[in-house]
């Protein structure tokens, strides 16, 4: 048996209040444990190496081979060394741990040529491996490459789960899964308690009634757990869900939230839907998304919940329960357990499965029998959109398998992009994922719309000469509402010339008039006016605000990011048209904030094109 090492326990000198909650954290690097306030856990930094702590002890899977189930342990003194069940000696087996259902063992069989061999065996998977009976089997990345590019091959894979089907009905599963849910009983006690723990003294600690607090609903497993421990803990079936519908779940999902509708009459699920935009037709103009370039989920989602949040609670701060975990991957690792949300205004964020593994949701799902998205059972790890880059090998051939209009409306799709562009392998530029790696608007007309054309004027000092994709109307000008006061009246009426003042000193900071170089069908000349500006850098820094307006004028493809930062509301993004409500908007400045949007508008970071080298 695999020895594990021991962490060693420490506590920090801290005075807890009678009514406070302590929880231990760990340090990776140090290997140490600290038991903090609850207040100090969800950003602890360990005292002496400096990086953030975790909220808990990390545990990893051991195997009881007699019962034939995985165990959830702690890597600590506490370490489980023989099953609680049978006595016997437990061995190490994996980090994490999820449940094989039967309809996905049948799919590994058929994968291995060894139909319905495993039918009353205990069956598991881990990140890269399955485990059968605490044997490991793997299928290659290469195997299900093969059989999800090859007609032939998915369409004997589709006829023999056909076949084998009726035959699966009669297996083990079941057996196992109660001994796994008896075996683990005290786990789930624990990790049940620390998150209701962690649901009420968040709303009690940030003072929010339930009117102000609302669940993110997805129809994944994890949106699924954490809506359960939320109304639970709350003892409140009647807390709001909100549902980002982007149009592109698989039908699982909207069968699940039916399901859940029709189950929990007294939890209302508002749906946020872009019903304006296409998701092809989008695809048509700026290309599909790519792992770096996921725009999809800014136009499809997180704008469209930000325009619900704000019909649903207008200027009221709220607090939304969200399902993100640290295991999911190494960038959700580093996200903060409590948080202002950077993309949704107004919004604080709370996690309480923050540290949960999957074996840990599984755990809940099986005790608690709470009722879960189907797509799980035929194998699927995420189920999100059917057309996400991050979508695996292994998710693209059950899509294959079980959602083949949708798989072959985006292959084609995807074909017929890469011919676009020219790609002149492009069936194995798309069969290879290749498409998923795509960087910047090479071979997109639209790419042109985000490129800066300026040249400095030869006739004013601090003036500058920019191409503009449009007519110099009134949507136009009100593009510098968050820079400065716009002021007509004051510019040469002969010239249309506009100033921009600080709307409080009335110091002048630039002019902009239409100019006709002759050579582009509109073109602007901005004169900076401000005199505080003394050095190049300074006025170069400036300059960059205005230069971000107009990237947004020229290049806007309603992405509706903009539209979801401003905490303001001054922003609305509505048929093909960039608003901006001059009475609403306070000159914050993050809507031109690179922080929060890439030069002031995303497209530049989807459909930039490098500079060739000289």
């Amino acid at each position: 048996m695999t020895e594990i090492k021991r962490p060693e326990v420490k506590k920090k000198d801290i005075i807890f209040e009678d009514d406070d909650i302590f929880l231990e954290v760990y340090c990776r690097k140090c290997d140490k444990k600290t038991i903090v306030s609850f207040e100090d856990s969800h950003n602890n930094i360990c005292e002496e190496c400096g990086e953030r702590t975790e909220v808990s002890v990390p545990t990893e899977i051991l195997w009881c081979s007699e019962c034939k189930v995985p165990i959830i342990s702690n890597v600590d003194q506490t370490a489980i060394t023989h099953c609680k069940i049978c006595s016997s000696e437990v061995e190490y087996m994996t980090t994490d741990v999820r449940p094989v259902f039967p309809q996905e063992r049948l799919l590994l069989e058929l994968l291995l040529d060894k139909p319905l061999e495993f039918i009353n065996d205990s069956v598991w998977a881990s990140k890269r491996s399955y485990h059968v009976n605490g044997k490991r089997y793997s299928v290659s990345n290469n195997k299900l490459q093969e059989i999800h590019t090859s007609p032939e091959k998915i369409k004997k894979l589709r006829a023999d789960i056909d076949y084998y089907t009726p035959l699966n009905q009669k297996n083990n599963f079941q057996l196992y899964i109660d001994k796994f849910i008896k075996i683990n009983k005290d786990r789930h006690m624990l990790i049940k308690q620390t998150a209701f723990d962690f649901i009420n003294k968040v709303v009690k600690d940030y003072n929010y009634d339930k009117s102000q607090i609302l669940v993110s609903f997805s129809g994944g497993k994890d949106s699924t757990v954490l809506s359960d421990l939320v109304i639970k803990a709350l003892s409140s079936p009647d807390i709001k869900h909100i549902f980002g519908d982007t149009t592109l779940e698989y039908p699982t999902t909207k069968d699940y939230l039916d399901s859940y509708r029709k189950n929990n009459p007294r939890t209302v699920i508002s749906t946020a839907k872009n019903r304006e935009q296409n998701f092809l037709e989008v695809c048509d103009v700026i290309g599909p998304p790519s792992r770096v370039m996921r725009w999809c989920c800014h136009m499809f989602k997180t704008g469209p919940i930000s325009r619900k949040i704000d019909h649903m609670f207008k200027d009221i701060n709220i607090l939304t329960f969200y399902g993100i975990r640290a295991s999911e991957s190494e960038s959700r690792s580093k996200y903060e357990r409590i948080y202002d949300s950077p993309k949704i205004a107004r919004q604080k964020v709370a996690s309480p499965i923050f540290d949960w593994k999957d074996v840990d949701i599984w755990l809940h799902i099986l005790s608690d029998e709470i009722e879960f998205n189907y797509a799980y059972q035929l194998g699927f790890s995420r189920v999100g959109c059917w057309c996400c880059p991050n979508n695996n090998v292994k998710a693209e051939l059950l899509a294959h398998i079980y959602s083949p209009d949708l798989f072959d409306t985006w292959k084609t799709y995807l074909y017929d992009f890469a011919k676009k562009i020219g790609k002149t392998d492009y069936d194995v530029y798309i069969d290879d994922g290749k498409w998923k790696a795509r960087q910047g608007g090479y071979g997109i007309d639209a790419a042109d719309d985000i490129n800066i054309n300026t040249e400095t004027c030869t006739k004013e000092a601090d003036a500058y000469i920019y191409k503009v994709n449009g007519e110099l109307t009134e949507e136009f000008y009100q593009m510098f509402i968050p820079v400065g006061e716009i002021r007509k009246d004051l510019g040469r009426k002969a010239l249309d010339e506009r100033i921009i003042i600080k709307p409080r000193t009335m110091q002048p900071l630039f002019s902009i008039q239409p100019f006709n170089d002759h050579i582009n069908e509109y073109s602007v000349k901005v004169r900076l006016l401000d005199q505080s500006l003394k050095t190049d850098f300074a006025k170069a820094n400036f300059m960059k605000k205005v230069e971000y307006q107009i990237t947004k004028f020229n290049g806007c493809k309603n992405c509706l990011a903009c539209e979801a930062i401003c905490k303001f509301r001054a922003i609305t993004i509505r048929n093909d048209r960039y608003n901006i409500d001059n009475k609403k908007c306070t000159k914050c400045g993050m809507c031109m904030n690179p922080k929060y949007i890439n030069k002031g508008c995303l497209m530049t970071k989807y459909l930039f094109k490098a500079e060739p080298k000289e």
